[in-house]
């Protein structure tokens, strides 16, 4: 749409006088000035005309949705099948109109090509089948539209209805015996974008016609996307096709994707499903959500049952990772959730000596306020101070001298 929006901004800025006559033709088209629109052809300019950019008052028309000045155009002889400098005809122009169900039909009338793509390899049906336009969606299927053409991006109407939300007319062309699985040129197929967008509806209906939920891009299956975007509505749909437990992208189960990426919602959602809270890869859920400062995500899993005690495969605790990250709040959390203050690592450090490591003081006199012992040696027989005068902590070693006193 660049080259319309050029032409309606020349015609938002200059005089009518002070624009050449056929872009002030089309800037008229734009604003809707029907009785002008009409001096104007009376006058001698062609309803082919063409502005700025390739567009003639007929894109214009079908892009602004004037239904009277289209009405207009064609009864002028304008034609249908010139584009504009983007390869847009008045059909996939309209698509950006409200007034589409109108105005697809009187250019269909007009002997319109239904099936002519655009220079970015769309057609007039996925470019309504993404705006939702039911009734020139109709309108073009009865016209001939195919149903299942595939764009030059890989792109077929459902998967633009599917990545759109339009659970109408994902059922429509599903009921036109639509190809569930047609992947675009990356990858992804209609459930997989579905699932991006969270459409628990579209999610649905795709499952429920055969969809595959195991199809993955960028190693990523449907429910990995629909986790990683807290999608909890589609999540839980699609939990009852996959095993919650498996990967759901790369080597992550659901569950360590939700506290990846802090989707808090979809954590009861999983567990109600079977994940488990204690499965570990190098973290445990609740650490990675720990880590990485997510602390609604990590209130969502201790409210799930998860251990706040659980370590992975290195033996540190959330406190000490929330501690050793400075996420003052996640460490109050898990403290007033019963977490150990003396737990050790396998090298014995506390979640103090990794406060006062990383110099987060806040924390260092939280933890030591809540009754953290200040002078528990390591397996290097260094204390948390220590640690703090190593990396040149001035505050923290200051405080753990005061606190000390």
């Amino acid at each position: 749409m660049r080259a319309i929006l050029v032409i309606l901004l020349a015609a938002s800025i200059a005089r009518a006088d002070e624009l050449p006559p056929n872009d002030r033709l089309v800037g008229l088209t734009a604003q809707g000035d029907l009785a002008a629109v009409k001096a104007a052809l009376d006058g001698g300019l062609s309803p082919d005309a063409r502005a700025m950019n390739s567009i003639t008052p007929l894109i214009m028309a079908a892009y602004a949705g004037r239904v009277e000045i289209v009405r207009l155009l064609l009864k002028r002889g304008a034609t249908p099948g010139l584009v504009n400098s983007d390869g847009e005809s008045p059909l996939i122009a309209g698509a950006k109109s409200p007034t589409s169900d109108v105005v697809v039909p009187l250019l269909i009338a007009a002997h319109a090509d239904v099936n002519a793509y655009d220079i970015h390899g769309c057609t007039p049906l996925a470019m309504h089948a993404r705006e939702g336009h039911r009734g020139a969606v109709r309108a073009l299927l009865a016209a001939g539209a195919r149903p299942d053409e595939i764009g030059t991006d890989g792109q077929t109407p459902l998967f633009e209805s599917a990545a759109h939300g339009q659970l109408e007319l994902v059922k429509l062309f599903l009921s036109l015996h639509a190809r569930v699985d047609q992947k675009n040129r990356m990858g992804a197929t209609p459930l997989l974008v579905a699932a991006v967008g969270g459409h628990a509806g579209v999610v649905r209906a795709l499952l429920a016609a055969g969809a595959d939920p195991k199809i993955m891009v960028d190693d990523k299956n449907a429910l990995g996307f629909a986790c990683m975007n807290d999608h909890a509505d589609a999540a839980g749909v699609l939990a009852t096709k996959i095993d919650v437990n498996a990967p759901a992208a790369q080597d992550d189960p659901p569950l360590m994707i939700a506290a990846i990426a802090g989707s808090a919602k979809v954590v009861p959602v999983l567990v109600k499903a079977g994940a488990k809270l204690d499965l570990v890869s190098k973290l445990t859920p609740l650490e990675m959500a720990s880590a990485r400062g997510h602390t609604t995500t990590v209130r969502a899993l201790l409210d799930a049952g998860a251990k706040v005690e659980q370590s992975g495969v290195d033996g540190a605790t959330p406190l000490l990772i929330a501690a050793y990250a400075g996420h003052l709040e996640i460490v109050k959390m898990l403290v007033e959730r019963g977490a150990k203050l003396e737990h050790t690592n396998p090298q014995g450090g506390t979640p103090l000596r990794s406060a006062a490591e990383k110099g987060h003081v806040e924390i260092v006199r939280y933890l030591v306020g809540k009754g953290a012992n200040t002078n528990p040696r390591d397996s290097f027989n260094k204390l948390p101070i220590d640690y703090a005068r190593e990396n040149n902590h001035a505050h923290v070693v200051e405080l753990l001298k005061e606190l000390r006193r």
